[in-house]
């Protein structure tokens, strides 16, 4: 199935938007830079990338519950390969508890890899779209 790596890392940096009041990384690109130093060398090193950004801007201060963190790590992962897949995240406990007891669903539509992409008979610009069912 074909995953949406960039999408999940930027619902990660949209969650800390809004859970924290602010954009977690720089426009600058060699801020941007050292900014993805730091995250790497946490992840590296088992520590929380979410405590890591919020390190970044004084006085600000993590007050975040732990679920929240945790799904923010997850989706912050550096390594694409180790993110969640979209269907993970609606089962994070975080989210779970947030959803008021009722079910997450992913409805997909479009083809299942690129490749179904570009030889599908379908309308070319809905391939791989995600609704999410709540």
């Amino acid at each position: 199935m074909w995953e949406f790596a960039a999408d999940v890392w930027s619902l990660g940096v949209c969650l800390v938007a809004m859970l924290g009041g602010f954009m977690p990384f720089a426009a600058d690109q060699r801020r941007f830079a050292s900014q993805v130093r730091v995250l790497r060398r946490a992840q590296e090193e088992g520590r929380s990338a979410t405590r890591a950004i919020f390190g970044w801007f004084p006085p600000r201060w993590c007050n975040l519950s732990v679920g929240a963190i945790s799904l923010i790590d997850s989706l912050l992962a550096l390594n694409p390969r180790e993110r969640p897949s979209v269907a993970t995240v609606l089962q994070h406990p975080w989210i779970s508890r947030h959803s008021h007891g009722e079910e997450c669903a992913i409805e997909r539509e479009g083809p299942a890899s690129p490749d179904e992409a570009t030889t599908s008979t379908r309308d070319p610009t809905r391939h791989g779209q995600f609704w999410v069912l709540v």
